[in-house]
This record gives C-alpha cells, structure tokens and sequence, in this order.
C-alpha cells in the first residue's frame, strides 16, 4: 500500500480553506470586550449569557430568540418567546447583531461608558454601554411591546399604562 503524498494541511484545514500562508495571512477582527463569540470549530452557541456591570447576569437559551432588530442609532433589541427583551445599547454593534444573528456569540458584557471610550477610543471595536432586561410580551393586534397592563410604545419609546392600572408615564 503506497502513502499518499502530504498535501501540508489538515482535513479541517482543506474543508475551512485555510491552509499553510493562507491561515496565516486570514485577516483576524477584533472584537473588544464587550462580547464573547463560540469556537468557529464547535457550532453555533446553544445559549447566551448577558453580563451586566453590577455584577447580575441572565442567560437565555437561543431555541427561545424570536427576532434580533438592528437600529444603528437605537442599538440591538432582541425578543424571546419566554417574554424577555433584550435591550442592547452602544457603539459600532453591526459585528455584535451579525454574530448573533448566526448563534455565535456566548455572552455580552456590558462596560462601563467612560472607560471603555477611553479604552478603546482609537478602534473600531464593538462597545456594549447598557444592557437592559425586561419582560413583557407583543400584543398579536397593535404589534407593540405589552407589560404589567400596559404597552411599550416603540414610536414615543416610553412606556403606556392603561387606565386600570396606572398613570401614563
């Protein structure tokens, strides 16, 4: 029985199409630390964790994400069918909303504002600044976010108490 000849690479190297200079020379980005993406080897991630800046944190599985949004002056919002929304706020969050929209990301980490200007100011690297939780659900008829008797607005962005529980905000 002849050896085949080495080609130089690895099975998954060939299927990936990076192998020997070619690996070496693929561009790499930067993501900053504002959020943690799965091992390109491994799949997509089965889960999410957000981490907020008092220290609280909340995973979310992504069986439940009914749909991410993007708005780049509004930032990412995200629906679960368990009645979270994810409210995600920053800067440069175009590679954040691609990699969750294709399961990558494990994890997001809100920063503090100040330091991570500072920090990262001269990159063009994705900054979660505030991550906000709330639970809720979306009205079937108006399309609009619903709470504890009331709606979220997303025309006014504020929220809408009905009469039988509260005053307007």
């Amino acid at each position: 029985m002849k050896d085949r000849p080495s080609s130089g690479s690895s099975i998954a190297e060939r299927v990936r199409g990076t192998t020997g200079r070619a690996a070496a020379a693929a561009p790499t980005v930067e993501l900053g630390p504002s959020y943690d993406r799965e091992n390109e080897n491994r799949g997509p991630a089965l889960s999410i964790q957000f981490r907020l800046l008092n220290g609280n944190c909340l995973t979310a599985e992504y069986a439940a994400r009914w749909e991410t949004l993007f708005n780049p002056s509004q930032g990412i919002t995200m629906h679960f069918s368990t009645g979270l929304r994810v409210l995600i706020k920053g800067r440069n969050l175009r590679r954040l909303y691609q990699d969750l929209s294709q399961h990558k990301v494990t994890a997001i980490n809100e920063l503090d504002r100040v330091q991570s200007r500072v920090e990262f100011a001269d990159r063009n690297v994705p900054l979660v600044e505030r991550i906000e939780l709330d639970r809720g659900r979306i009205d079937a008829d108006t399309g609009l976010w619903m709470a504890g008797g009331g709606f979220f607005d997303r025309d006014d962005g504020r929220w809408v108490r009905t009469a039988a529980t509260g005053s307007v905000n």
